[in-house]
């Protein structure tokens, strides 16, 4: 049985290869420059400092929120879909599982 088709360890790899890519903090960021576009398009320039960082302050938790909830979706659909992978792209993964459990990756 290969990572992709146990639920468990294509969670794992796929949640460990996800924190090795810095995915987290690149997800936080593009929801916090959406977030800052919906509010005031060009805060950054057009805002005063004060203002600007208390813009930031108030986006943070909803920013936070929001990043949580995607990356629980993220995870658990594409794990879905990679239990599908054809044979070879599965030994391919089930490879980098093993490469990452060793710590090589």
């Amino acid at each position: 049985m290969t990572a992709i088709r146990s639920p468990v360890a294509a969670r794992r790899v796929v949640a460990q290869r996800f924190e090795a890519v810095d995915g987290r903090r690149r997800v936080a960021r593009a929801l916090t420059g959406i977030a800052v576009d919906v509010v005031h398009p060009q805060a950054r320039y057009d805002l005063r400092p004060r203002d600007y960082e208390w813009l930031m302050d108030a986006v943070s938790g909803p920013v936070e929120a929001a990043t949580d909830a995607a990356l629980e979706a993220f995870l658990d659909e594409l794990c879905e879909a990679l239990r599908h992978a054809p044979g070879t792209l599965a030994a391919d993964l089930e490879r980098l599982r093993e490469r990452t459990l060793l710590g090589f990756e």
